[in-house]
C-alpha cells in the first residue's frame, strides 16, 4: 500500500473514531474548557477559552446550528481548596440567524453541588454575533486540583430551520471549569 492510501486509511480512522466517542465528527469546538488559577489573595481575572455546540453539516442541520461562550472571571481568594468568584462575563456567540435561548447559569463545586445560579424557565434570547451577560455571584466554591469548580451554561438554539430535525437545537451544557496551579 502506497503512503497516500495509508494516510487516507490513517484520516478516515481517526474521522470514526472522532464520531464514536464524542457522537459527532464535528468536535472542533470543545463543550468545556479548564483554566488554571494561581493560589493567592488578590484579585485574579482569568479568561476561559471558547467552546460551545456545532451541528452544521449533521444529518438534516443547516448552516449556523451552532454556539460558543466564553466566560471573563474576576476571583477573589484561592487557596488550594477554596476559590472565592466575586462575578463572570459570559459573551456568546451564535450561528447566523439563530438565536440562543440561556435558560441557566450555575456555578458548581468540586463536589458536584451547585452553589449559585441563575435561571430562566423560557429562556433569556440572545442574538447576533457576540453579547455579553454579567453575573454577579460573590460565592466560595470548595474545589482542589483534582476536583474543580465549574460554571455551567444551560441552553439551546431556537428558530430552528425548515427541514432540521430537533437534534440541530439541542438542549446543551457547556462547562467552563477552573482548578488551583498546587
Amino acid at each position: 500500500m502506497n503512503r497516500k492510501g495509508l494516510t487516507g486509511i490513517t484520516a478516515l480512522a481517526s474521522a470514526t473514531l472522532i464520531m464514536v466517542s464524542s457522537g459527532s465528527a464535528h468536535a472542533a469546538i470543545k463543550p468545556g474548557t479548564i483554566n488554571t488559577v494561581k493560589v493567592s489573595n488578590s484579585t485574579q481575572k482569568i479568561t476561559s477559552g471558547v467552546a460551545g455546540i456545532d451541528h452544521a453539516g449533521k444529518d438534516t442541520c443547516k448552516a449556523g446550528a451552532a454556539w460558543n461562550a466564553r466566560v471573563y472571571w474576576t476571583l477573589g481568594k484561592v487557596t488550594t481548596s477554596k476559590i472565592t468568584v466575586k462575578d463572570v462575563k459570559v459573551t456568546y456567540s451564535v450561528g447566523s440567524g439563530r438565536k440562543l435561548s440561556v435558560s441557566s447559569l450555575g456555578l458548581i463545586d468540586g463536589k458536584g453541588k451547585q452553589i449559585w445560579s441563575t435561571y430562566s424557565p423560557y429562556g433569556k434570547q440572545v442574538s447576533g454575533l457576540v453579547e455579553k451577560k454579567s453575573h454577579s455571584i460573590k460565592k466560595t466554591a470548595g474545589g482542589t486540583k483534582k476536583e474543580r469548580v465549574a460554571l455551567v451554561i444551560r441552553a439551546s438554539l431556537t428558530g430552528r430551520k425548515s427541514g432540521e430535525m430537533p437534534w440541530c437545537t439541542p438542549d446543551s451544557l457547556i462547562y467552563f471549569y477552573l482548578q488551583q496551579n498546587r
